[in-house]
């Protein structure tokens, strides 16, 4: 939680605030992983990451994000507790996040898994090729395998930080974080499907079976599963795909005022979205073809599920202008009008935003181009939207790509 900090609203009274912060990270494969790099660096730097309550997450999304939730946690535990919220010490713990996570991607965890999989899991295309009753999941089984290999270790959602960071005002005794929520889509039901780690040390825990024993490898799996590509991933009975199906932008889990926004009034939400998903285009002309026209359509309906979530935020912050805020930012988002001399250059914003959703290998220069986007972005949109929050943590210098050596 952060500070008491004093500020005026837009009637130029004095407010004295704390903040509830909500963290979006969007779909959009390894494209957007790599996009909310470099907006959680950005993050860290200003001190906000630390305070920040719920992280929901989306496909690709959920794979940074459950990735950095453990390994924060993990890594902060090697230090001493005092460190646990300095500043430099999560810089320095988060850059070797980072180029792990980055390594990782360098496997190109697409081919591995589809491709080259009797090299890779010799044991798992023999029951594929051999016995049917194996290959309806086989897909969705090799790519959750290379999760596993390459980011969680076994590891399952109890393996996730404890505690959101704002459930209390006193100093915490324990290591805690966000909350982390994996978003999917039922194929039953239609419905946007959520798992985090649920606490498990009172009397409810004791009345319930423990859903924290789910491998973050095949939850991650069924948040990131696109349709087609990969088979449904079947969790209690329900058949789940990627959650980007129902919510791409990972808006409507902070939205929810039953689960995820703060009980306590005192408390004022603001919420980050980082959006690196895809994002229809219009065009002047099209092929009619059957396959082109199930395409367009496709598109169109993910076009008309995004406009409407982003004007369900925009009316959530109208609803309380002066204790709600909110920053979003988008791959095709252009700081060259801003005077902003810290921004990734115009000419190259549509092919960075054009890039490849997919769980292949990027190049270097695909790679600095997407994190330092999202890194300049948000702290252009931060400023600029989220007055409460630039007061409480002081602007420091961004620094010049690229951002991880």
């Amino acid at each position: 939680m952060t500070p008491d900090i004093i500020y005026s609203d837009a009637s130029g009274h004095p407010k004295t605030s704390r903040f509830w912060i909500g963290l979006a990270l969007s779909g959009g494969g390894f494209r957007a992983s790599i996009f909310h790099l470099g907006v959680m660096r950005r993050l860290e730097e200003l001190g906000i990451m630390k305070d920040v309550d719920v992280v929901s997450c989306v496909s690709g999304g959920s794979i940074l994000g459950a990735y950095y939730a453990r390994e924060m946690e993990r890594r902060l535990r090697e230090v001493q507790r005092w460190l646990w919220r300095d500043t430099a010490t999560r810089m320095r713990i988060f850059e070797g996040i980072a180029a792990d996570f980055l390594r990782a991607v360098d496997h190109n965890l697409r081919t591995r898994a589809l491709v080259f999989t009797p090299f890779y899991h010799p044991v798992t295309f023999l029951k594929t090729l051999l016995l049917t009753a194996f290959r309806a999941g086989a897909r969705s089984e090799l790519i959750q395998r290379e999760y596993d290999r390459w980011f969680y270790d076994g590891d399952t959602i109890d393996q996730l930080p404890s505690v959101p960071p704002g459930t209390s005002p006193a100093p915490r005794p324990v290591l805690t974080g966000p909350k982390v929520i994996l978003n999917t889509t039922s194929l039953l039901t239609g419905e946007r499907v959520s798992f985090s780690r649920e606490p498990n040390s009172g009397i409810g825990g004791m009345r319930r079976s423990n859903r924290n024993s789910l491998p973050l490898s095949r939850v991650v799996g069924a948040s990131s599963g696109v349709p087609v590509l990969f088979p449904p991933t079947p969790i209690y009975g329900d058949l789940l795909v990627d959650g980007g199906v129902a919510d791409n932008q990972g808006i409507e889990a902070l939205l929810d005022p039953k689960t995820y926004q703060p009980v306590d009034p005192a408390l004022n939400p603001i919420l980050l979205v980082s959006d690196a998903s895809g994002q229809m285009e219009a065009v002047h002309r099209m092929d009619t073809g059957a396959s082109d026209v199930f395409f367009r359509v496709n598109s169109v309906l993910q076009f008309q599920v995004r406009s409407k979530l982003i004007d369900r935020l925009v009316q959530w912050q109208a609803d309380v202008p002066d204790t709600r805020f909110f920053a979003f930012t988008h791959l095709y988002m252009n700081l060259k009008d801003r005077g902003i001399d810290f921004r990734l250059p115009a000419e190259l914003i549509p092919a960075t935003a054009r890039l490849r959703t997919d769980l292949d290998q990027f190049s270097p220069f695909e790679r600095d181009a997407l994190m330092y986007h999202g890194y300049t972005l948000i702290d252009a949109q931060i400023r600029r939207y989220c007055e409460p929050l630039t007061i409480a943590y002081p602007p420091t210098p961004l620094s010049a790509p690229p951002l991880f050596s």
